[in-house]
């Protein structure tokens, strides 16, 4: 099944992060047909974003990684949805069949993901109809890259159906495993999208001009990811990309206008 399938690897740390170097080496392994592309610096917290300048140029430039050898390496001055949408447009050979995020170095949970670049990665490759999955590892030193890689591992055969067949729904996957050594790992479980991140962001500001943006732990546990995880199970949350939400409409009916109506209205 692996044979023959293209996998894009990418993420938002940069280019020379160590997980990626392990996911990329891994997968060569296990006989995908590997390319890397991913940003040249660090691009966390970009989310989907797509942004360019304003003369629409990208550049970017071969590269290679220590272990990688064969495999295509290529690091681009852009945020990880755009080499995503890159990639799927064929701008790094043919087109990935699946799209591989992280290894990231820190969990991506709850509202988290809104604004992760390793999951933005991921949901970029949903909107591609590809199948893909963002993998996070619980911060920490040392980290056990390897705990993450076996966790991917029992993911991967239900997510590769989708990679070959287009008529299927493609899988979207946000994969996040504690920092364990892989015999500590309890299991790979299915879990809600919490209601809280593993951070919480605050903005202060310091004067007429100036603000400060910080992270700091948070100790939430409420029924999403966050509780297995402190329990050493590695948790996987199926996500969507975004789309129309008709169970709202029923609430929007008096907004609606009809276009003639609409343009009565206007002064």
């Amino acid at each position: 099944m692996t044979a023959g399938t293209r996998v894009l690897v990418t993420n938002d740390d940069g280019v020379t992060g160590e997980g990626l170097r392990r996911l990329a080496r891994y997968l060569r392994d296990q006989h995908f047909d590997v390319v890397v592309a991913a940003p040249e610096g660090d691009e966390s917290g970009c989310g989907t974003s797509r942004a360019v300048a304003p003369d629409g140029l990208v550049p970017t430039r071969t590269s290679t990684l220590a272990g990688l050898a064969g495999v295509p390496v290529h690091a681009v001055a852009a945020p990880p949805g755009l080499i995503v949408a890159a990639a799927c447009q064929g701008a790094f050979g043919p087109a990935p069949d699946l799209v591989l995020a992280g290894i990231n170095p820190g969990a991506n949970t709850g509202p988290a993901v809104v604004h992760s670049g390793t999951v933005g990665a991921a949901l970029t490759a949903a909107c591609h109809r590809r199948p893909a999955v963002a993998v996070s590892l619980g911060h920490g030193a040392p980290y056990h890259w390897d705990t993450a890689l076996h966790a991917l591992a029992v993911l991967l055969p239900a997510v590769l159906p989708g990679a070959r067949d287009r008529q299927r729904t493609p899988l979207l996957c946000n994969l996040n495993v504690p920092n364990v050594p892989a015999h500590r790992l309890a299991g790979v479980v299915r879990a809600g999208l919490g209601a809280h991140g593993d951070t919480r962001f605050s903005i202060q500001r310091l004067g007429p001009e100036l603000l400060r943006a910080t992270h700091h732990p948070a100790a939430y546990h409420d029924a999403g990811e966050a509780p297995l995880l402190a329990a050493g199970y590695a948790t996987v949350t199926p996500l969507r990309p975004v789309g129309e939400d008709t169970e709202a409409l029923r609430h929007l009916a008096a907004a609606h206008r009809a276009p003639a109506t609409l343009a009565g209205e206007l002064p």
